[in-house]
């Protein structure tokens, strides 16, 4: 009976370990574990970078809010590190869809993800089009410091970013990319009633327009050279370059030699001879 009570303890402390290892990494649509672990499906609404109205021979502000992939960072309170926050888990949310109260620009998203049950306060790093980056990283260490985890992930797109809209004027061979973007917040998961809003998703890119003053009338757009552009840029900015939640006060830069090899060029279409927007989008640099 000693041996028997023996093994049935052993049996089951595995069946534990193994549940316990399972809610590392959530699948997308997938509730790990069975609800017994305490994990519910949320819904989890976003709101989109504002922009002004679409222009053509460019993409459009709806493909700049286009969110292929989602995932979340979930962090636990933890005094000891830097930031506050241990890693906890990762899950991954979808299908992303557009809200119905959205605008034109469909600048409102919403989608739903398995979190881990908790009254205590997790902060949630929402992750958009970043699934390769993130996988990149491996296996995420249990307890490591939020801000330190988030410095790793690192978006390299050598040259110019495409961001032509596939007309017959275009290089059909591209395809747009999807922006990176990240959002944060802290909450607390109760039940599956629990409904994470207010959170605003800040692009790892910026965009630049070139235009030519209505007093400058005998000059047009031809050609564009942009120098010191980078080819790799930190997903996530750093906290202290933060102004608010959707807005930096500085340029956050991977470390290492990050700079393109040569002057991006563009070719400016006659249609936009005079105000040449949607086209260039760059990684952060700092001013010089």
């Amino acid at each position: 009976m000693i041996i028997s009570g023996i093994k049935y303890f052993l049996r089951m402390a595995l069946f534990c370990a193994l549940l316990s290892s399972c809610i590392n990494d959530f699948p997308e649509g997938e509730v790990p574990c069975g609800k017994e672990r305490g994990n519910v499906n949320v819904k989890v609404l976003l709101q989109m970078p504002n922009a002004a109205a679409p222009k053509t021979y460019a993409i459009s502000e709806i493909d700049e809010n286009h969110i292929g992939e989602i995932d979340v960072l979930a962090f636990a309170p933890d005094a000891s590190k830097p930031s506050g926050w241990a890693y906890a888990y990762r899950a991954r949310g979808g299908p992303v869809t557009d809200r119905a109260d959205n605008d034109a620009i469909k600048s409102k998203k919403q989608f739903n993800v398995t979190l881990i049950k908790s009254a205590k306060p997790q902060r949630f790093a929402i992750l958009a089009n970043v699934r390769q980056q993130i996988n990149d990283l491996g296996d995420i260490t249990i307890g490591e410091d939020k801000d330190a985890l988030l410095e790793r992930l690192v978006f390299d797109h050598a040259g110019s970013w495409n961001a032509n809209d596939g007309r017959p004027d275009d290089d059909p061979d591209k395809t747009f990319t999807p922006f990176p973007m990240w959002g944060e917040l802290s909450a607390s998961i109760n039940d599956a009633s629990t409904q994470l809003s207010g959170i605003k998703m800040l692009r790892g890119i910026a965009r630049m327009d070139v235009l030519l003053d209505a007093a400058v009338g005998n000059f047009k757009l031809d050609e564009i050279y942009i120098y010191n552009s980078k080819s790799k840029g930190q997903i996530v900015p750093d906290s202290a370059n933060l102004e608010s939640q959707s807005k930096v006060k500085a340029a956050t830069l991977p470390a290492g030699s990050i700079n393109n090899a040569a002057a991006l060029r563009y070719a400016v279409p006659p249609a936009m001879d005079r105000l040449f927007e949607r086209s260039i989008y760059l990684f952060e640099a700092q001013a010089v």
